[in-house]
């Protein structure tokens, strides 16, 4: 039985597949001379350097000086080795290459003009130049690879890691191909062994603790780094050429899927380059190739447990706007599909990007990071809400997460952003799916549910919003007066399709705008719902809010004030 079977066993079934390698430090017993290998957990991030390796003087000095001799020991010694097996002589020069391209990695820019990392550069490429690739070629499609000692393993991870960090130095286009093999036949092993990088498996889990995270990371780290700039394998070359690439997008996924709390916020990198891989112009996906991804979601992880993964990633605090954007727009190739329609609400994926999108408006976040998250949660939503039954999409979009602000908001957002291309068209999309829907809505009884919530939330949002596009300060642009012109007139469209009045709403406005001027405009004051004891002072910035004090003024600013303030003054109230 192989690792990647493991993970059913009764735990009394575990002693008869206990491996060799188990009964030998550092497994069998808290050994100090390889403490670093087993014990502390690999909690960093998967594109942070970590040292797994131990120092042996006498192996260290023979490297330097026989290079070729001791990669012809590792090559003898691999093939000897006794399967699952400790191999203590095969751990110990693996060790020793693995150290060497871990110092290689791990020279910050500070120090590498020093002699010392010069040297191991050197030392490093010359090793590869012998023909490192080559012996892991034959390793890393051997069957049995990943059943062998963890620590061993690792280190083959390692190194290739290492001849990845090498090859992005190198413009030489037969070592770049050569590593393209080496990478699509790691790919295609790990992921048919994918279960030895999960915690859960019970031969890892209870012989070689840690090691399911150290390994995850690890790989992790190769993908990233492969695919990533400045290597970027698939820049100019159809992933076709690239042996087994479909088990790539198949391998980050599943990693991604199965991340620990501790994994660190660049594990979602996984899900973006997992559809990146098919949406590269390389790759010539086809149709057939999202619906058979998507098959491989609903079949391998689940429709519910593919967005409560997903739900849990939106709510991480720590993931930049750039990271959750890209990956919300990569899955609106997924995500509206019919099988995902029922489990919108119950796995929590609506009510994640509502928290996601106030978490940012209220961050003080600047328009170029709000567009990044606003313009993809758009064009997901606005994707659902075509292809879903409105009882599982538009329905409670509009009754309970109130789409119509992020509507309004992206589109104020978008008319003030002037970096963003006027071609883009993702706020009028969604106006012109409400406007249908208002239509549609407009045959229904007026004791429909569903259309007096639509009215009254749009009804609270739509005239400020009108005023405030219309307002907005012509750039010099014809171009960009067009585009705030165009979103303007939608929105006007988008009221009146529901039944809304202009002269009324405007009267309705300004009464509210009257008496909003006699509070104070910081949401957290005692004066923010009740009219102060004395008169609130302007904002000198903008002139559209108004506060009770200073102090008010200076909390509102650096919570959120300070990104919508019509001046952008750049030194904040004093």
């Amino acid at each position: 039985m192989d690792s990647s079977d493991s993970s059913e066993c009764a735990p009394g079934v575990l002693d008869t597949l206990r491996p060799a390698w188990a009964d030998y430090p550092p497994f069998s017993s808290s050994d100090p001379a390889d403490a670093s290998d087993a014990s502390d957990s690999d909690t960093s991030s998967i594109l942070t350097h970590v040292s797994h390796t131990y120092g042996d003087e006498d192996m260290d000095a023979l490297i330097r000086e026989k290079p070729m001799e001791m990669l012809e020991n590792l090559r003898v010694l691999s093939a000897q080795r006794v399967h699952r097996g400790p191999n203590e002589e095969l751990r110990k020069v693996a060790n020793t290459f693995a150290r060497v391209a871990e110092k290689c990695m791990n020279t910050n820019s500070e120090d590498a003009t020093l002699p010392e990392s010069r040297e191991m550069k050197k030392m490093w490429r010359d090793i590869v130049k012998l023909g490192l690739m080559d012996y892991l070629e034959d390793v890393v499609k051997g069957d049995t690879l990943f059943d062998e000692n963890p620590i061993w393993v690792n280190y083959i991870l390692i190194l290739v890691d290492g001849v990845r960090h090498c090859v992005t130095k190198s413009s030489n286009a037969l070592d770049i191909d050569q590593y393209l093999r080496l990478f699509g036949n790691l790919c295609q092993n790990a992921y048919i062994h994918r279960m030895i990088f999960v915690e859960g498996n019970h031969i890892v889990d209870r012989y070689a603790p840690d090691y399911a995270q150290k390994l995850r990371l690890r790989m992790n780290r190769i993908l990233c780094l492969s695919l990533g700039k400045p290597l970027d394998l698939l820049k100019g070359r159809r992933l076709a050429d690239l042996e087994d690439y479909k088990h790539l997008h198949r391998l980050l996924l599943h990693n991604w899927y199965y991340r620990a709390d501790d994994d660190g916020w660049e594990v979602h990198i996984q899900l973006t380059f997992a559809f990146a891989v098919l949406e590269s112009p390389n790759a010539e996906s086809t149709v057939e190739d999202y619906e058979s991804f998507a098959d491989e979601i609903i079949y391998a992880l689940g429709a519910r447990q593919f967005l409560e993964s997903l739900s849990k990633m939106v709510r991480d605090k720590e993931v930049p706007p750039l990271i959750l954007g890209r990956d919300l727009l990569f899955v609106k190739y997924i995500v509206p599909w019919k099988p995902f329609h029922p489990h919108y609400c119950s796995s929590g994926f609506f009510e994640a990007v509502r928290e996601a999108l106030d978490r940012y408006m209220c961050m003080g976040a600047s328009l170029k990071n709000e567009w990044q998250v606003y313009e993809p949660t758009l064009l997901l939503l606005t994707e659902i809400i075509r292809r879903a039954p409105v009882g599982e999409g538009a329905g409670p979009l509009i009754k309970r997460f109130d789409v119509i602000e992020l509507i309004a908001c992206s589109s104020i957002c978008y008319a003030q952003l002037a970096t963003v291309e006027d071609t883009n068209t993702a706020c009028v999309e969604a106006i012109q799916v409400f406007t249908a829907s208002a239509h549609t809505l407009a045959l229904y009884s007026n004791k429909n549910v569903l259309k007096k919530v639509f009215k009254k939330n749009l009804k609270d949002e739509w005239y400020a919003t009108l005023k405030t596009l219309r307002d907005m300060p012509a750039r010099g642009q014809a171009a960009s007066r067009r585009r705030t012109a165009r979103l303007a007139a939608m929105w006007l469209e988008l009221g009146l399709a529901v039944g809304l009045d202009e002269d009324e709403e405007r009267e309705l406005y300004e009464k509210e705008m009257r008496k909003a001027a006699q509070k104070c405009a910081w949401k957290e004051c005692e004066y923010y719902r009740r009219k102060p004891p004395r008169p609130t002072s302007r904002c000198v910035g903008c002139g559209d809010v108004r506060y009770c004090s200073r102090a008010c003024q200076r909390r509102h600013w650096k919570a959120e004030h300070q990104a919508h303030c019509g001046n952008r003054l750049k030194d904040g109230p004093k």
